[in-house]
């Protein structure tokens, strides 16, 4: 993670099990809402203050997209649910290199971009 004032780098983990199973929950309980488009929250992720400038300086973290799309961290993305700070040729590349459509609006490639990294972290989330 990077901060959008200071450009303070952070390194951030995350539990697997733990945040795919609060992820797939929440998809599990809102599923007929989504109506295959993402969820504002999805859209337009909130971002930690960064701890060296903060809240003074409005300094928040963001992901830090690499230029060449293929170094992607998407499982980072996903579990941190910050797919949403993707820009759309990001979410067209990952549909393309998973074989799924990639026109239509923001939210419904980053819908899929979701749906597809929780099928491939769990295959048997299709079922849920």
């Amino acid at each position: 993670m990077i901060c959008n004032k200071c450009q303070h780098r952070e390194e951030i983990e995350y539990d697997i099990e733990g945040e795919f199973s609060k992820l797939a929950s929440f998809i599990g309980m809102n599923k007929n809402m989504f109506h295959d488009r993402a969820v504002p929250e999805w859209v337009s992720p909130p971002y930690p203050l960064c701890p060296t400038c903060g809240a003074a300086a409005g300094g928040k973290l963001r992901p830090e997209l690499p230029g060449e799309m293929e170094k992607t961290n998407w499982l980072f993305l996903l579990l941190g649910q910050m797919l949403g700070h993707c820009t759309m040729p990001f979410l067209k590349y990952f549909c393309r290199m998973n074989g799924h459509h990639r026109s239509g609006a923001y939210n419904r490639l980053l819908f899929q971009t979701y749906m597809e990294l929780c099928c491939q972290l769990d295959p048997l989330f299709r079922l849920i």
